[in-house]
């Protein structure tokens, strides 16, 4: 799948084949940003407005526009696997949230590092 990226925000695209219109909205915020339009150009003029006038329309009102990333995230897990971690980080001698960073951590590196040996020389 593509993303529209602007100012830091993500925008999903999809297409309704009924209208024959490009939309989509803004992934990575909890306030609803949307945009549309009938050709690629259009799509992504409709969606870089959208994030300039939901930063403006929170400076008018005085408020901070949502980050797209501040650092939290919830994880649902089962009670089973959150005992584990727990012990897992307590063995570390590491909080449960430092111990799941350095999981993710981990894990980004190897994906990275697979990404980067699957690329063609």
């Amino acid at each position: 799948m593509k993303h529209l990226k602007y100012k830091g925000y993500i925008g999903i695209v999809e297409f309704d084949f009924d209208d024959n219109l490009l939309y989509g909205k803004v992934a990575n915020t909890n306030d609803l940003i949307s945009f549309s339009g009938k050709d690629l150009a259009e799509l992504k003029q409709s969606f870089e407005e959208s994030i300039d006038s939901y930063i403006e329309i929170c400076e008018e009102m005085g408020e901070v526009p949502e980050k797209p990333y501040n650092g939290r995230f919830q994880v649902r897990a089962t009670p089973e696997l959150h005992k584990e971690l727990f012990i897992a980080a307590l063995e570390e001698d590491m909080s449960l949230n430092g111990f799941v960073v350095q999981c993710l951590e981990e894990s980004l590196k190897r994906r990275q590092t697979k990404q980067t040996m699957a690329l063609p020389e």
